[in-house]
Formats: structure tokens, sequence, C-alpha cells
């Protein structure tokens, strides 16, 4: 997966090709890779460019449809482009965002910060956008079930600015402060630091394997960008690609966790045995039943749980679901159904009869 910063807005430019811009790109890269790619069908509403999310169909596949974030506060950043994946071996669900918060340049909301120093130009607005990008996300945690986020991207505030702080205080985990506190993005007359910044939710981030800077664009010569117009200077080589330099995550998600009953349509009041998988081993998972919570059980070493509750004799007939929580926010339903009390008083009578 490959999120995108800059982008040509192709719904912009190019209203007939919304998408010609991606597509240009995913083109490209099949020539080169090998591999089929696809992307995410969300962009900026309003400028020409945008974030854009791509991916490679062997490797994952979208869950759900993506959203591109709009609110007042981002019209003068990038809109956020989220998409919630699931990979194809394994299934490991998590949702990825890209982002591009204000720039340190140009004119700042309408009585908002704009002074050059400490944090720079625009400071309030940036730490506006991550207080509501943070609660994008957690809309998307609730949307999807699944507590799993990364936000990634140019949030174009240095590691201890106060955006920055915002997104940490939330409970996010920055990886380039965990992996890679020395390695640098971006390069401002002379001073190299980073701009661009990952940040994984409590679940995540025991799956996150590592985190990189690829130094490729950003102490290069601006005379190498394809835009120049410096043709001499070309090379088909990955270096000044971007004025900023690539960050490269690797994840190993864990495999969601999942519930099952011995029995789809049992009677009120009868034990029916509830079993799960995929949670951590000694992890905490309680159950409930309609809403009703009827039992709790540690998982053991191999991550499974078992146990023996009654239904409640006072649910309604129709499904009910069947939801096993841990400690950890990892949950797996399933359902039961149960008949209307007369149609269950029939049924035992008939098994009494025979």
């Amino acid at each position: 997966m490959i999120t995108l910063h800059e982008i040509e807005n192709s719904a912009v430019t190019t209203p007939a090709t919304p998408y010609a811009a991606v597509e240009t790109l995913i083109a490209a890269l099949e020539a080169v890779d090998g591999h089929d790619w696809d992307y995410a069908r969300a962009h900026e509403d309003g400028d020409v460019i945008t974030n854009a999310v791509i991916h490679r169909t062997d490797v994952v596949t979208p869950v759900g449809d993506p959203v591109a974030y709009t609110s007042p506060t981002f019209d003068n950043a990038r809109s956020p482009i989220a998409q919630t994946f699931a990979t194809v071996e394994g299934g490991g669900v998590f949702t990825l965002v890209a982002n591009h918060l204000k720039s340190k340049g140009s004119a700042c909301a309408t009585g908002n910060d704009t002074s050059v120093g400490g944090p720079g130009n625009c400071n309030a607005d940036r730490t506006a956008q991550a207080t509501e990008l943070v609660a994008f996300a957690q809309q998307l945690a609730a949307r999807t079930g699944d507590p799993d986020v990364l936000l990634t991207g140019d949030f174009n505030s240095y590691r201890y600015e106060d955006p920055l702080d915002v997104v940490r205080d939330a409970g996010y985990t920055e990886l380039g402060e965990t992996f890679a506190p020395d390695e640098y993005s971006y390069v401002f007359d002379g001073g190299s630091g980073s701009l661009d910044h990952a940040f994984a939710t409590a679940s995540l981030a025991p799956q996150v394997t590592g985190l990189t800077v690829w130094e490729t664009n950003a102490v290069e010569s601006f005379a190498y960008e394809y835009d120049s117009g410096v043709d001499p200077l070309y090379a088909a080589d990955p270096y000044r690609a971007s004025d900023h330099n690539p960050t490269v995550i690797g994840l190993s998600l864990d495999t969601p966790a999942t519930a099952a009953v011995s029995e789809p349509r049992p009677f009120r009041g009868d034990r029916v045995t509830v079993s799960g998988a995929g949670f951590a081993p000694g992890e905490r998972v309680s159950v409930t039943i309609g809403g009703r919570q009827v039992g709790t059980a540690t998982a053991d070493d191999t991550g499974a749980v078992s146990l023996r509750p009654r239904v409640p004799v006072l649910l309604g007939a129709g499904d009910q679901a069947v939801v096993l929580t841990g400690t950890s926010g990892d949950t797996a339903t399933t359902s039961i159904t149960l008949r209307t009390l007369w149609q269950e008083l029939l049924d035992r009578l008939r098994q009494l009869i025979g």
C-alpha cells in the first residue's frame, strides 16, 4: 500500500477522467512491477492536488468504501483520505489514512496564527486540523469495528510541535520516534528535519515491525526534479522524484478474532458452548448474548476461549448477536436465532413427547 501526497487531482484538472493521474501512475507501476495495482476512489473536492491511496491487489483487499473527510477546517489543507484493508493472507484488518496538513507558507485562516517564529506560519491551523483528524480516525474505527488505524503523510510539523502533540495525546504512537528518531524527510534552507510522520493506534503499534526513511529525495538538488525544465539533468532513477523522502513502514497484522456457537437455534435458558479464536494468549474475554453479559473467559496459549453460558430468558425472538470482546479491544461476533415464545413452547413439547 502507498499513500500519495500532492498528486494531481484529475477530478479538477480533467473532470471527465477524475482519476487519470493515479491511473497513469498505476499503469507505469504495473509495467515495471509485474503486479496488479488498484486505488481508492476518493479525492480532494476543490484543489488541483490531492491525497491518494493505492495498493497491490495480491497483498490486500479493500474493506468497504474509501472516505474523504471534508470540513471547513481543511479548506487550506488537503482532505484526509481513508481506506480500510484486509490482508489477502490471514485477513488482518487495519485502516490507512493519507494526510496533508496546512503548509508553513501561504495565507492562514482568518484571524489565525501568522507568526513565523517557533513552529512557523499557520501552526494554529495545523493544530485544529490534527484535532479533527484524530476525531475522524475514531469515527473510522467505530464504523469498521476495528481499532487498528495508521495515520501517514505530510503533517507539515516537526516532531515536537503542537499538531503532533495533539495526535500523541490521543493515544497514538509516533513510529518515527520509535524506529528512526535520527532520520529526516525534508531539507529546507540547509536544515534537515521530518515533516512527514506515521502514527499508529495503541492496538496497531505492536503489529508494526519497523519504519525507515528512504533518503532518495530531500538532499538532492531541485535541478533534478522532473518539472525543473533542465532536461539534460533528467535520469530514469528514483532520485529527486519528490522534495520529500518517502517513509517505509512494515506491518505484521494479527489474524482477526473469530466466534462460534454450538447451537445456532437454542432455547432460552439452555446452555450453549461459545468459542472464540484469535485473541492474545492470557487475554480476558467477555461474552454477551443479545447485549447481555453472560460470562468471561481467559484465552489459552493459542488464543482460544470457550465457555458455556445460559441463553438469557428475556430475549426477544429473532437473531441475537453473540459478541466476544477482549481487553485489547479485539472483538468477534456470531449470532443465534431465537423462536417466538409460542413456537419455543411447541418445540419443547414435541421434544418431551418424543
